[in-house]
Order: structure tokens, then sequence, then C-alpha cells
């Protein structure tokens, strides 16, 4: 089962959208961005993305569990996107030791969502 809030990952992890539901990804995505996103939700489980038309369809379909992956990119972007900074809750410290269920919980409220 798909656990919201579920996260958009440019393939360099210097973008990432946030999504309250699938079909607010679906609307917001088109199909020449799927070679370079990833398509996580906040377990991070991989869904696979697939073209229907212009627009992308988030299937059902598991590429795989990548928790650490998807920790990575939040933790990332935490870190550098100097435009959030002031609006953390967490030090730099606890960026890098927090959980994925932390990192989600703070993407999520500094971030908002698409």
């Amino acid at each position: 089962m798909v656990k919201p809030p579920l996260f958009c990952v440019e393939r360099d992890a210097e973008d990432i959208a946030w999504f309250t539901a699938r079909e607010r990804a679906e609307d917001h995505l088109e199909a020449v961005d799927i070679p370079d996103f990833r398509f996580f939700d906040a377990d991070g489980t991989e869904l696979r993305l697939a073209p229907r038309g212009n627009a992308v369809r988030v299937t059902d379909e598991v590429v795989g569990e990548f928790p650490d992956q998807l920790a990575a990119a939040l933790r990332k972007h935490l870190l550098h996107q100097k435009r959030i900074r002031k609006r953390r809750t967490l030090d730099d410290a606890m960026v890098h030791t927090a959980s994925l269920a932390d990192l989600v919980a703070e993407f999520t409220r500094v971030e908002k969502s698409v």
C-alpha cells in the first residue's frame, strides 16, 4: 500500500516535489519528466512512472524499497537549499542523523506541496 506523502525526486536529488496524493502528482508531471525523476512514497518504496500520452501515470508497480536513497535525497535538500534553512527545526547535526520518518516530517513542514 502506498503511504503518502509522495515524493518526486530528480535523479541528482537537486529538485524534490512532494504530493499529498497520487492524483496530484499525475496532474503535475509530464511524460518527458519520466527519465529524470524517481517516485517514492514516505517509506522509500519506489513506484514506476508510466507515460499516458503527454501525461504521467503513477503505477502500482514497485520498483524496489529504497528508504536510504530517499533519506539521502531529503537530507541533501534540507542541508543545501538556502531558502529553507531558516524554516527548519532540525539543525545540521540533527538532519545528518534523522530517521527517514523525521526527514519526511521536516521536509513536508518546510516545503509546500505541489
